[in-house]
C-alpha cells in the first residue's frame, strides 16, 4: 500500500512542471501596448491609447484612454456573430472605467469593452464603451477600431 502511495506522489510531482509550463505558455499573459482609431465624429481626439496587464487568472489592469481599468477581466467568447472567422475576436476584456477616458475633451464613459483576438505575437480588436446608440458626445457609446497590441516585456 506504502508503494502504491509513493508511486502515485512520484507521478503528480512528474506532471507538475508541465501543469506549471502550461500556465506560462498562454500568450496573452503580460503587458500589451497600443492604439485604436476612433471612429465616432464627436470626439476630436483620433487615437485611444491602450495600456494593459493580463494576469495569469484573467486579471486584467491598465488604462484605455486616460482611464483606469477596475475590475478588469479577459473571457473567451463563447460564441460569434457573423464575419469571416479569420476577422472574429476571441476573447473579451470587460471592465470598470476610473476617470475620463478623454480628459481632454471631458468624454467620461462607465465601462470599457475590448474585443480582442491573439495572431501574430500580438493582438488586434477593438474598444468600445457603455453608453447609448445616438446622443453624442455626452451619452454614446465612444468606439475605436482597429485596435493594435504589441507585448511590451
Amino acid at each position: 500500500m506504502n508503494f502504491l502511495k509513493f508511486g502515485y506522489v512520484v507521478l503528480a510531482l512528474a506532471f507538475l512542471p508541465a501543469l506549471r509550463a502550461s500556465e506560462k505558455e498562454d500568450p496573452m499573459v503580460g503587458k500589451w501596448e497600443g492604439s485604436a482609431h476612433v471612429v465616432v465624429q464627436w470626439c476630436a481626439q483620433s487615437e485611444l491609447f491602450v495600456s494593459i496587464d493580463i494576469a495569469a487568472d484573467g486579471k486584467v489592469t491598465g488604462k484605455v484612454g486616460d482611464s483606469v481599468l477596475v475590475n478588469g477581466q479577459l473571457r473567451k467568447k463563447n460564441g460569434w456573430f457573423g464575419g469571416k472567422s479569420e476577422d472574429r475576436t476571441t476573447h473579451i476584456i470587460k471592465a470598470d472605467l476610473k476617470g475620463d477616458i478623454v480628459n481632454a475633451e471631458g468624454i467620461i464613459r462607465e465601462e470599457v469593452f475590448i474585443h480582442v483576438k491573439f495572431e501574430n505575437h500580438g493582438m488586434s480588436g477593438s474598444v468600445g464603451t457603455s453608453g447609448a446608440k445616438a446622443g453624442g458626445k455626452e451619452k454614446m457609446a465612444l468606439t475605436a477600431y482597429p485596435l493594435r497590441l504589441s507585448k511590451v516585456e
